[in-house]
């Protein structure tokens, strides 16, 4: 047998881009990363020995037609030169073909082909394909690995492959020369860069404060789960080409500077930055004689920064140029090392490339030419601007490459756009200010945000409190005004009583301008007071009895107050402003109302103080006009009328209490008071119940209270939360119990509350848009609007501004500044708060601007990590703050509150795997500390200062637990020795211990050599440990679990039992478990082959098993069952089961499940027919075509189908497939003679929840006659595909909430009946 080392000619180490390319496409096993292909139709005779001749030659020419890789054998990836090694050539004859077959058999095997992965041991790493179309023309496909070639080389490898196939047809034989630089060449001018220290100190400079600059994207795109490419052609203008040569001529640049400042302006819009970092390729071939004709892979990917601001098209273009000039001698210097040295990950997502290739169409050949072509490449960027030539008419061309994980099609096309206007502008004005050359986007831009900001709404002529209440209150004179706890007021009482004293303060000196304070508990005689000071035209001071009393002094002395409304038993601080006590029932009812002045809507209604950045509150002065603005818009938001009851929580020196005490006597409602306010949760919630409110409003934390107290179900109860950042996991709970609810935004200055957005279960929290009169303004640092989804500074305008800060001339004019849209004499507010539209026209609240950090040149909003920890289930409170590292560099500690049992606020890797989902790697936090309660300042906010400093516990390392078995030793030296550590524990994970991408790779294919078995990349790069892997390699590569897969653990409430669907995986129940109460623990019930065993063959032995695991979790009823689609036949066997043993079921739902016709029957004998079926028949390929597929190509033929909307999240790859096949074929099998087979029928009542949307062959599905208790059959919205998604979920969980709360009666609102045998 030979030895194959004798084979080998050469070996070196791979290039750092080469070695970062290998490791994501093995990284993205079974998708096409960096697996290019390219495509020629040519016109002309196929000879298939000639074309042979021609690859030998080529092979034999060029060293890295001949290379394999050598990941693990030795201290370093090598690449190893065969001394032969045949390129090889597959033909397909479609000649017998109609055309439209053929064209669909190319489209084909390009999907097909760019699905197959390389052996990257085996050489070479690049294939070639022939398609004969006719005896004259055929398609030649080129399919490589893109470390072994870059854009230039493929070009040189097809122009000399088909001018010596062109000879070759003549009789010639093909020679090729071989170059005499070596690749080994060019990997030691690599090496001798790494060693250039004034290299690294130039990208270090320049990498030194550059921030991410990646266009935004939204969470909720459609996007696939895995990563896939897709190509968007940017329609450029008519002769682009000659447009971009005369720029550049003027600007006195190559025409690939004007195409890239094209790429930066783009990113500048779209990101809002004027200093732009983005990708781009670098050549960096050896400068030899014949370094121009070697192939291979000579690129390096360097950072492009590029000042933007003030620039027109000619100047950008030459900054640009200057830029690639500047860099040029040290473009070698590997990017890997540079985000090395500056300790961080890639600085930008996007990729800019020009690629000069050859005019396929213009060469002349004698006996062949090229008709067309097509190409496809997938990076590892989120998008990349790739320009070149087309290669049959040489006019310029963009395509816009990009991964669908990250940008939806949708979302390109809009960004393709701007690359449209931009190159039409610079065309036409290169002197143009860059900044106007997206005038379409702008105009765009400027009709959406004054539709969203067409907020103007006529106020009554009467706009001052005094003046509205006195007309309400004719209306209802006898109605209850105020309820606090004993005590109540008729609107007739409270108005005489309010004239009363209003009159004892005119009498005092009391009028417009002057500042009363009011100091008194919580009582009517609080609300007399405020209504009395306004009456007699001055302007309420709310002064808490429950403050520091220097606090108290200070205010009443910055204000400047006239007097002091106070009780007879608590002492007013200060001693310099007059105090007017009042007993218990101070104001007789006088016989007529005094004679007082009227008040206009300019004069102040109250004066309220809010901290300062400086440490001195500053009082805030609200006119009666902004107030009554608010008020009235409010009330029309949540719907406010006569017959509400408002139970007031909030202390009257918080502002948003304006909103509580005084809008429900606009409407003539009743106010409860409550008299301790939001202190005790259970007081209140015992208050909210004996009260019959109708409506409460209360602060995230003061909800929170009420939910811990017991707070269930209250639909009659409508809620506004605001006053602070409104967590998603909160907000869900309360959505989930009350009739509705609101989350309101506003800052102190702009009265109360300016935003607001009806809060739904499972959608994102924003907050809204802007109410009645209110102008929202989203900014850049030049005061430009920003485009949608770029973070900006959020001004506000209109009606609710406040007069400015009491006796604070210089701070009032630094944040009520002039309106930046021009309006002559208008104001916005600066609120220092960081929002960005979303495209629906609602605006998303980032953090304050004063949270904005910086973590290795990463520009940070440390509330958005914030609001993802907080939609953990088991955390109620995050904060995230930054703590210097021993290197003296900054990071991310999370600090977390969680519920009672603070299980996952324990677990850092738990929280560490639950935000990489949700976040990019430089905004994970490194530490997560769990707390009984955060330490608080005076005024009740977050002390961050007083945090304690994180331990190793706290990190997903813990204490070093000694590896034990043969095969955690084996793990534990692998990564040390990759690692470079001393040691390594069965505890530790793989990430925490400073793990990056190469290593893994490494890692893992040296598993593979030592045990046979496949450790999944992921598996290293998101959790795994020591002990972990190493029992799943003893298992076989099998990690054996439980089919009960617990959604929801924690929770009072019964849970309920899910069963999966066909195909056995339950993703399906995710956005069901979301859309219940946090409280409602969720089990589903999975295949046995997705735990690691083998399923059963029929619906009465899944039924068997799965009750066994029931009965682990809760062994006695009562019980509630479901499922959805097969699931529902199974959880109906289950229930049979249990209630033949006198277990009760509360609940058995079955959910689209139809007996009568559960599957076509063809699925069970017909693989095509079952994945098209798996798939929900949304493929783009009909059963036929996939039967005529080769049985072989089958699954990787569905595998390059199925993407983007149409992947399933528990298909990986082919064997994932596989499997899914298989459990789809066997579960249709099982359920069809599950149907035939008679069986006495449950004794229970059964809930027939169909899809509204699905068509059935009867209204009952197939259950009537198979129960013996009642047949409840009810719609919920959506297919039956979709009835189970985010979009629908929430309906089916209200429904089964009404169920659970009222039985079948629950279920008349939503259109419910009872089957009968009459029907």
């Amino acid at each position: 047998m030979a030895d194959p080392a004798r084979d080998i000619e050469d070996a070196y180490p791979l290039t750092r881009l080469q070695s970062g390319m290998f490791f994501h496409s093995q990284q993205d096993a079974g998708r096409s990363t960096y697996h290019d292909l390219s495509s020629l139709r040519v016109t002309g005779p196929f000879r298939a020995e000639a074309l042979t001749s021609v690859l030998a030659a080529l092979g034999a020419a060029h060293e890295v037609l001949r290379s394999g890789v050598d990941l693990t054998t030795f201290s370093e990836p090598m690449q190893l030169v065969r001394a032969s090694a045949a390129i090889p050539l597959t033909v397909e004859d479609l000649t017998g073909l109609a055309e439209a077959e053929r064209d669909a058999r190319v489209a084909r095997w390009r999907a097909e082909e760019t699905a197959r992965g390389f052996d990257l041991s085996r050489a070479p790493l690049l294939r070639v394909h022939v398609q004969r179309l006719t005896d004259q023309e055929f398609w030649l496909h080129l399919s490589f690995h893109h470390a072994i070639l870059d854009g230039w080389s493929l070009s040189l490898f097809t122009s000399r492959l088909l001018a010596e196939y062109d000879a070759a047809l003549g009789g010639a034989t093909p020679r090729v020369p071989r170059p005499g630089t070596r690749f080994r060449d060019y990997v030691l001018l690599e090496r001798k860069a790494l060693a250039d220290e004034s290299a690294r100190d130039y990208w270090a400079a320049l990498l030194a404060d550059t921030d991410s600059c990646d266009p935004p994207r939204w969470p909720d795109e459609a996007g696939d789960e895995g990563r896939s490419a897709a190509l968007h052609p940017v329609p450029l203008p008519a002769h682009a080409a000659r447009g971009v040569r005369e720029v550049a001529d003027r600007a006195g640049v190559p025409p690939k500077a004007v195409m890239f400042a094209v790429h930066v302006a783009v990113l500048a819009r779209l990101t809002g930055q004027r200093r732009v970092v983005t990708g781009r390729i670098a050549n960096s071939r050896p400068e030899t004689e014949d370094g121009d004709r070697m192939v291979g892979l000579f690129l390096n990917v360097v950072p492009l920064v590029v000042e933007t601001g003030g620039a027109d098209w000619l100047e950008l273009a030459r900054r640009v140029h200057r830029a690639e000039t500047e860099a040029l001698p040290f473009r070698r210097y590997p990017l890997s090392q540079m985000l090395r040295d500056a300790g961080r990950e890639t600085p930008f997502g996007t990729l800019v490339d020009y690629r000069e290739m050859r005019s396929y169409g213009k060469l002349a050949h004698r006996r062949i030419a090229v008709a067309d072509a097509d190409f496809f490449e997938q990076t590892n960027f989120g998008l990349s601007a790739n320009y070149g030539a087309d290669v049959t008419s040489g006019e310029l061309r963009l395509r816009l490459n990009h991964d669908t994980s990250t940008y939806s099609a949708a979302r390109v096309a809009e960004i393709g756009a701007h690359y449209a206007d931009a190159f039409a502008a610079l065309i036409e004005d290169p002197e143009a200010p860059v900044g106007d050359a997206f005038a379409a986007q702008d105009a765009a831009l400027a009709r959406a945000l004054a539709d969203w900001s067409d907020t103007a709404t006529a106020l009554p002529a009467e706009r001052t409190l005094p003046g509205l209440l006195a007309a309400r209150a004719d209306g209802v004179a006898d109605r209850v005004a105020v309820r606090s706890g004993p005590h109540a007021l008729t609107y007739r009482r409270l108005h005489a009583s309010v004239d009363a004293l209003a009159g004892r303060l005119r009498e005092r000196g009391i009028g417009p301008g002057a500042v009363v304070g009011v100091h008194l508990p919580r009582s009517p005689a609080l609300l007399v007071a405020l209504l009395a000071v306004m009456r007699a035209g001055g302007a309420y001071l709310p002064l808490d009895p429950e403050y520091p009393a220097e606090r108290l002094a200070y205010t009443l002395a910055d204000s400047g107050a006239a007097l002091v409304l106070a009780d007879t038993e608590r002492p007013v601080a200060g001693d310099a402003t007059p105090v007017l006590r009042l007993g218990p029932e101070p104001w007789p009812a006088a016989p007529a109302p005094p004679d007082l002045p009227p008040v206009a809507p300019e004069d102040l209604a109250y004066v309220i103080y809010t901290s300062g950045s400086t440490g001195r509150p500053k009082g805030v002065q609200i006119p009666h006009e902004a107030l009554v603005n608010l008020l009235l818009s409010m009330s029309d938001e949540v719907g406010l009328t006569a017959g509400d009851r408002w139970l007031a929580l909030t202390s009257l020196s918080f502002d948003i209490a304006g909103l509580e005490v005084f809008a429900p006597l606009l409407a003539g409602a009743e106010l409860v008071l409550s008299p301790d306010g939001a202190a005790d949760g259970g007081r209140v919630l015992e208050e909210l119940r004996n009260s019959g409110a109708t409506i409460v409003q209360a602060t995230p934390s003061s909800w929170r209270l009420l939910l811990e107290a017991g707070l269930g179900e209250e639909p009659g109860v409508r809620g506004i939360c605001g006053g602070e950042a409104l967590p998603a996991a909160l907000a869900d709970q309360l959505a989930g119990r009350l009739g509705a609810l609101w989350n309101a935004y506003g800052p102190t200055e702009t009265t109360i509350w300016s935003c607001l957005d009806r809060i739904r279960v499972g959608e994102a929290v924003t907050i809204g848009r802007p109410l009645a009169n209110t102008g929202v303004r989203v900014l850049d640092e030049r005061l430009r609007p920003v485009p949608v989804g770029v973070p900006g500074e959020l001004y506000l305008a209109g009606e609710g501004l406040a007069r400015g800060y009491r006796g604070r001339p210089g701070l009032t004019s630094g944040r009520f500044v002039a309106d930046p849209s021009g309006e002559a004499g208008r104001r916005v507010f600066r609120t220092g708060d960081t929002v960005r539209w979303r495209p629906d026209g609602r605006l998303e609240f980032l953090g304050r601007s004063d949270d904005q950090v910086k973590i290795r040149g990463y520009r940070i909003e440390l509330g958005e990590i914030e609001t993802v920890l907080g939609e953990h289930p088991a955390v109620d409170q995050a904060v995230v703050v930054t703590r210097r590292d021993e290197r003296g560099g900054d990071r991310l500690v999370a600090y977390l509150v969680g519920d009672e049992r603070g299980e996952a606020t324990r677990a850092p890797a738990a929280l560490r795997a639950f935000a990489a989902g949700r976040l990019p790697a430089h905004m994970l936090p490194s530490a997560f500390v769990a707390l009984e309660a955060f330490p608080l300042t005076p005024n009740g906010k977050v002390d961050r200062r007083a945090l304690p400093d994180p331990g190793r516990e706290h990190v997903g390392a813990g204490p070093f637990v000694a590896p034990l078995t043969e095969t955690e030793r084996l793990l534990a030296r692998l990564w040390a020795e990759e690692l470079g550590l001393d040691r390594v524990g069965t505890a530790d994970t793989f990430r925490d211990l400073g793990g990056h991408s190469i290593a893994a790779l490494r890692i893992a294919l040296r598993v593979r050599e030592a045990t046979g078995v496949e450790v999944p990349i992921a598996g290293l790069l998101t959790g795994g440990t020591v002990a972990s892997l190493a029992a799943g390699i003893d298992g076989g590569g099998r990690f054996e679990g439980s089919v009960l897969v617990p959604l929801r653990e924690r929770g009072g409430r019964t849970p309920y039992f899910l069963v999966h669907p066909l195909g056995g995986s339950v993703f399906c129940y995710a956005a069901l478990t979301e859309a219940l109460p946090e409280d409602q623990p969720v089990y589903a019930f999975q295949v046995a082959d997705l735990a690691g065993g083998e399923g059963p063959e029929s619906i009465e032995a899944m039924a068997g098993l799965y009750l066994r695991e029931l009965r682990a979790v809760q062994p006695h009823g009562p019980y509630r069952l479901g499922g959805w689609c097969l699931g529902g036949v199974v959880a109906y066997e289950m229930a049979r089961r249990l209630a033949d043993e006198g277990e009760r079921i509360e609940i058995l739902a079955v959910v689209s499940s139809s007996i009568e016709d559960p599957v076509p029957p063809e699925y069970a004998v017909d693989e095509s027919a079952a994945v098209l079926g798996a798939f929900g028949d949304h493929l783009p390929i009909t059963r036929e075509e996939l039967r005529a597929v080769e049985p072989e190509l089958r699954l990787p033929h569905v595998l390059a189908l199925a993407r983007g909307d149409l992947a399933r999240p528990d298909v990986g790859g082919e064997r994932d497939l596989a499997r899914l096949v298989r459990v789809f074929q066997r579960h249709a099998r099982a359920v069809l003679a599950y149907r035939d087979t008679a069986r006495a029928p449950y004794p229970g009542a059964l809930l027939v929840v169909r899809a509204a949307d699905e068509e059935y062959g009867s209204a009952h599905l197939g259950w009537a006659g198979r129960v013996s208790g009642p047949l409840v059959l009810l719609d919920s919205p959506g297919r039956h595909s979709g009835v189970m998604t985010a979009a629908h979920a929430g309906e089916l969980a209200a429904r089964l909430r009404a169920v659970e709360a009222s039985g079948r009666a629950g279920l008349d609102r939503f259109g419910a009946s009872e089957w009968s045998d009459g029907e």
